[in-house]
């Protein structure tokens, strides 16, 4: 007669030693990733600039198709350059809403048209507060500074440069750029000009 020899079964569970090699690898999986969502965010960021830099240039030169001059302050134009930011009362002109007597667009055209800023995010900066009436929005980039522009003053399709690139002419009507990321917390460095969303 044969006899039949009970092997235990082994418990479904996990055992310590399989829990502390299920967290060390998850553990190693995640310090690979953070640095990587880090750099898709800041390359993200970068794009999304990139884009409103080219949608700032586009409303200009709508500006210029409608009123058959740039949006420049009337003191200010016939200069070779006029620098300026993307400010309320530059997106004031922009956005159809400085259209009152002597205002620099009558008709009240909108040139542009984007999205409200939201945390860590670009857009109409409306400020703390939200958009309450009455108040006018700034344009930020994704870091929440405002873009800059230069635009020809006089027509000779020709524009003196950002200080930061090395001021040479750059043959274009208007230019936009967003200086990045800032390097420190004071926002004043900045990374290298070859790095920055810009339009040209």
């Amino acid at each position: 007669m044969k006899t039949f020899v009970r092997i235990p079964r082994r418990s479904s569970g996990f055992t310590l030693l399989e829990l502390l090699i299920v967290i060390a690898i998850i553990a190693i999986l995640a310090s690979v990733a953070f640095p990587v969502t880090a750099l898709v965010i800041k390359q993200a960021r970068k794009a999304e600039a990139r884009n409103e830099v080219v949608n700032i240039v586009r409303a200009v030169k709508a500006y210029d198709m409608e009123y058959s001059q740039m949006p420049i302050a009337k003191g200010s134009a016939g200069g070779d350059t006029y620098s300026t930011q993307t400010d309320q009362d530059f997106m004031e002109i922009l956005l159809g809403s400085d259209d009152k007597g002597g205002g620099l667009n009558p008709r009240g055209m909108v040139f542009y048209t984007g999205k409200e800023a939201k945390e860590r995010a670009g857009g109409l900066d409306y400020g703390e507060g939200g958009n309450s009436g009455g108040v006018k929005p700034r344009l930020v980039d994704p870091w929440g500074n405002m873009y800059y522009l230069a635009i020809d003053g006089d027509y000779d399709h020709k524009l003196q440069g950002p200080s930061e690139c090395g001021s040479g002419d750059i043959h274009q009507d208007v230019i936009c750029w967003s200086k990045g990321p800032p390097k420190d917390t004071d926002n004043a460095d900045f990374e290298d000009c070859k790095k920055w969303p810009k339009s040209w």
